[in-house]
């Protein structure tokens, strides 16, 4: 008899039955798996969603870093360029006021030898003391 119903076994009825008795059981392991499967792509969903948040987190973190490098070597390039220009301009300056002092210098020099009318140096040949008569010295007067 089939599970209890009066049907006997083999019998048309009974076949029936249990075939409908297994698909029902079917049916069950199905809705079983089916919500099993909907399960993990709830978690799978939950965590991908996860990723992709830190993996966007991340991407902007980068692009921060980017940024704050780009203008920091900007910066720093600026920084350099205006310290080189600055030492340029001052051994410029430094420069062109050691050529000013030593044209007035020349200036004074000059002024104070017409003033005085020193005859400009002569230059005399004299044998140096205890020299041979052959050899020759130079003296400034």
């Amino acid at each position: 008899m089939s599970q209890g119903i009066g049907l006997p076994d083999g019998s048309l009825g009974g076949i029936a039955y249990d075939a409908l008795q297994m698909a029902r059981g079917a049916d069950g392991k199905a809705d079983r798996a089916l919500q099993a499967v909907d399960s993990h792509e709830d978690i799978c969903a939950e965590r991908y969603k996860n990723i992709n948040d830190k993996v966007a987190a991340v991407d902007a973190k980068v692009s921060t870093l980017f940024k704050l490098l780009a203008w920091g070597g900007t910066t720093a390039l600026t920084l350099i360029l205006a310290l080189l220009g600055f030492l340029a301009k001052a051994q410029f300056d430094s420069i062109t006021e050691l050529q000013r002092a030593s044209t007035q210098r020349a200036a004074i020099l000059s002024e104070q030898i017409e003033r005085k009318a020193l005859p400009a140096p002569q230059v005399i040949i004299q044998p140096a003391p205890g020299a041979a008569t052959t050899g020759a010295s130079i003296e400034r007067h």
